[in-house]
Parts: structure tokens; sequence; C-alpha cells
């Protein structure tokens, strides 16, 4: 069975999720997600595309980003191959890594840009620990959306959300915060 073809979205924005092959999570450690952000950083460098949120979770992964004047398919077919290979080697594992091909969906409004951006940061609400606290999860860029935490990686332009929540940084992160808590999913 041949894959279709992908929805090309006319913003250049995408919600690209990866998700495990169902017998292991895709990332087993911390230090795994820590190797699919520097790999995620690696080729932001190479294909200069922006990337306005992220969650990884064990099983699965979720991105906001803005291919720019790349392509989507490219920029996901290399890292995750690359993050493939890695976890071949470090676990002596063999066969496919992801369930798929990663999806991507089009963001053509500002409204779901700003939908999507609250659901990935909401997901770590699904970990019991995290679920009145999402901003405490290390490996999602909600932290960093409320300037609780450094962007790590150098890799997130929050820029392009936050702008839709008020005129000055305190504004819109107070809104952001707020509408974190009212869409709670």
């Amino acid at each position: 069975m041949s894959n279709s073809g992908r929805l090309k979205s006319q913003t250049g924005m995408y919600h690209v999720i990866i998700k495990s092959h169902s017998h292991f999570n895709l990332f087993e450690k911390e230090n795994d997600k820590i190797k699919f952000l520097r790999l995620l950083k690696y080729y932001q460098k190479k294909f200069q595309f922006s990337l306005y949120c992220y969650c990884l979770m064990d099983n699965h992964g979720h991105f906001l980003i803005n291919e720019q004047n790349s392509n989507i398919s490219i920029i996901f077919r290399d890292v995750n191959r690359m993050y493939s290979n890695y976890l071949h080697n470090r676990y002596s594992s063999y066969g496919p890594s992801f369930k798929n091909r990663f999806k991507s969906i089009p963001v053509e409004s500002d409204s779901y840009l700003i939908q999507l951006s609250v659901y990935i940061h909401n997901n770590p609400r699904k970990i019991l620990r995290f679920r009145n606290s999402p901003e405490k999860y290390q490996f999602s860029s909600l932290a960093t959306y409320l300037n609780l935490k450094d962007d790590y990686f150098k890799i997130l332009d929050t820029k392009k959300i936050l702008k839709y929540f008020g005129n000055t940084d305190k504004m819109a992160i107070a809104n952001y915060r707020q509408k974190m808590e009212l869409d709670i999913t």
C-alpha cells in the first residue's frame, strides 16, 4: 500500500506528530528526548525552519513548525532517520522505530495556530503528576512560553504565538497562562 501525498500548507505551518512503533516507547529515557531535541536543532540550522512549540511524550511527539523555504517531508525524514539510527545503536534494536511516517497537518488560520499551541502544551496533563502543572514537564516548550525557563536548545520562536496574547511580554505571558488554564483538554 502506498502513502498518500501530504497536504501542502499555504502558510508553511504544520502540526507534526511522530509516534513510536507499538512495541516500545520512542523515548525510553530523558537522554533520548535530549538527543531528539539536539537533532532537531541540528536540522533547524541546516533547513532554517521555525519551531513554535513542542512536546515530547514517551511514545510520541508534537511539533508546531513553519517549514519556511524548506520541505517538511525532508526535514522530518532526516530527523527521524537519524533518531532511529541512534535508537538502534543505543538499544541494540532493529526494525522500524516509528509508527508509519510522521503525520503533518497544515495550519492555515491564526485561531487554529493558537488552539494547537495550547493543545500541544497541555499534553503533559495526561501524566498524573503534571495534571495540574504542565509547565513543570521538562520536555515541553510551555515553561519557555511562561518565562519559567530559558530555551536551552535555542530552537524556539515564541513571539509568533505570544503576539496574539498581548502587546507587552508580561501581558502576553499572563494571558497565555490564562488560556492554558481555560482550555484543559
